[in-house]
């Protein structure tokens, strides 16, 4: 619908596995999980699930639309510095 409107040219995909979201949420990693009610087990679980369901088709739609994807491979110890590191790495990369 918004398609005359904007042209989607990169999407960025961060990926990990289930286990490492979970270590994620547990470790408080990024130091802003404290005083939230929704990190346990079962909710993490279901938001996995709605992932799977409604993000990765987009991924999927864009990529089929000419967009780069890029692939930011997420540890669990990863502080968001890194993260944006290796964001600004790949971005160099599709610029080149």
């Amino acid at each position: 619908a918004l398609a005359h409107l904007i042209q989607v040219e990169v999407v960025i995909h961060l990926q990990c596995t289930p286990e490492v979201v979970r270590q994620r949420v547990q470790s408080d990693v990024g130091g802003d999980r404290d005083g939230r009610n929704d990190d346990y087990d079962e909710l993490v679980a279901q938001k996995l699930v709605t992932f799977q369901q409604r993000t990765l088709p987009l991924l999927a739609h864009y990529r089929l639309a000419g967009a780069h994807q890029l692939d930011i491979p997420v540890v669990a110890h990863m502080q968001s510095s890194d993260t944006l590191a290796a964001l600004r790495i790949a971005v160099d990369c599709i610029r080149s």
